[in-house]
């Protein structure tokens, strides 16, 4: 949302991530989540994580299995949540990550919208054009 509203704080991002080392789709996705809490441990206070569980991309007769984690931690002494999903990319050791982040209060407000935007998400091959 613009600046000034409690929108702007609610963020979406998706990045694509190639862990070091990885040997497979699985591997890659622990890695990936493993870089990402080690990353947000450093720069933020009190990360807790509230969810770790698996979760599937199912879309357009595809189905790929990944995690997804929930953590919580202190920033600029304000509470935020972010719902972290990893995927494995459909071959090689590259992983789709997709977050929503926001304050408590937004993440709350806001998280409708979040499910909407992930459940428009689609994961394509190189040679399709939808």
């Amino acid at each position: 949302g613009p600046r000034g509203t409690p929108a702007y704080a609610a963020i979406i991002g998706i990045h694509n991530i190639q862990p070091i080392g990885s040997k497979n789709g699985d591997d890659s996705v622990q890695r990936a989540l493993n870089q990402l809490k080690s990353s947000l441990g450093t720069a933020v206070k009190n990360l807790r994580i509230l969810n770790d569980s698996s979760w599937t991309y199912i879309r357009d007769g595809r189905r790929l299995p990944g995690r997804q984690i929930t953590v919580s931690y202190m920033h600029k002494d304000e509470q935020f949540f972010k719902h972290l999903i990893a995927i494995p990319r459909p071959r090689g050791t590259i992983t789709h990550v997709w977050s929503y982040t926001a304050p408590k209060r937004e993440f709350i407000e806001f998280q409708p919208v979040a499910k909407q935007i992930l459940s428009s998400w689609r994961i394509l091959n190189a040679t399709e054009t939808k």
